[in-house]
């Protein structure tokens, strides 16, 4: 039973051990596991090891071998990111059967054979970027894969090759928002042509003469109408180069880029192009759930009348 202590209200000794009872009972894997391992990332930046790879496996094994070392153990071996020795993952430790690729550790601890990590907790490679930026080198944005447009964030993103530490371990690519708005305006012009801007484009594609991606490739920068775009883009309000920027300027002039578009149609097509116009201008205005929803149950509808067909 729970002692009365004088200034607290009764009942908050029983709140408290429910509270404790409820935080000892977290399922694995949950958000606040992640939080605190990504606290141990940037908290032991300096402690982080990496599992050898085959090739650094097979060379410690013949060095090994050449001393005389005898029979190899079971521990897992890991690459420290700041020191040039080998340290292991004990084989009684909890993370022996997964070996994750990634770990932070608190201690190593030097035995006669060998030095084991303590206290040895997984973590992701993608967190170093962010968790521990002082060790990463984060290089140039790449050209391939080329920046794209993210409908979902509404905005142009490129990527980084990031590599960590002196070993120079090479990151998972990581997505950056591009600043170029040269750049930004030829992936949106791609984007909008492609009808990922606004969806009623896409019914238009096989009536352009030239393919969407053009319009962010170094060849289309000689072709008229791919200049004449890209400037139409650029000479409002910094660049044109989110889908809200344009619902904006389509509010307010809704015939902006129809004359730069209507050149990308083949010719005798153009027609298509004015008679979709208002969908078109009226698609930029629909949010990215709504789209996918009309899609979805376009797909739904489709298929239910192929099942009354067959029945």
């Amino acid at each position: 039973n729970a002692q009365k202590i004088p200034g607290l209200p009764q009942g908050a000794i029983e709140a408290l051990d429910d509270d404790f009872a409820a935080t000892t009972a977290l399922p694995p894997g949950g958000k606040v596991e992640i939080a605190l391992r990504q606290a141990l990332c940037a908290g032991w930046a300096d402690r982080i090891a990496r599992r050898a790879k085959q090739k650094e496996m097979e060379q410690h094994i013949r060095n090994s071998e050449d001393k005389g070392e005898g029979k190899q153990s079971k521990a897992t071996r890991y690459v420290p990111a700041l020191l040039d020795v080998p340290v292991f993952l004990h084989p009684t430790s909890s993370l022996h059967r997964t070996s994750p690729d990634y770990v932070v550790y608190t201690d190593l601890l030097q035995t006669e054979k060998r030095p084991y990590v303590v206290g040895a907790t997984a973590i992701e490679p993608e967190w170093l970027i962010d968790h521990a930026s002082a060790l990463v080198d984060r290089g140039a944005m790449l050209r391939d894969p080329a920046p794209r447009y993210a409908s979902s964030k509404d905005k142009v993103v490129g990527w980084l090759a990031p590599a960590f530490g002196p070993h120079r371990w090479e990151l998972p690519l990581h997505p950056i928002d591009v600043e170029s708005v040269d750049i930004k305006c030829a992936v949106f012009a791609s984007a909008l042509l492609s009808g990922t801007v606004s969806a009623p484009m896409q019914d238009l594609r096989e009536k352009l003469a030239a393919k969407p991606l053009l319009a962010s490739r170094p060849e289309g920068k000689t072709q008229m109408r791919v200049v004449d775009l890209l400037g139409a883009l650029k000479r409002y309000d910094g660049g044109i180069c989110t889908r809200a920027q344009l619902r904006t300027m389509w509010a307010k002039h809704p015939r902006y880029l129809f004359n730069e578009l209507k050149a990308w149609m083949k010719t005798g097509k153009a027609y298509a192009l004015e008679s979709a116009w208002t969908s078109v201008v009226r698609g930029a205005s629909e949010p990215e759930l709504s789209r996918k929803s009309k899609k979805d149950a376009g797909k739904s509808t489709k298929k239910k009348t192929l099942l009354s067909v067959h029945k």
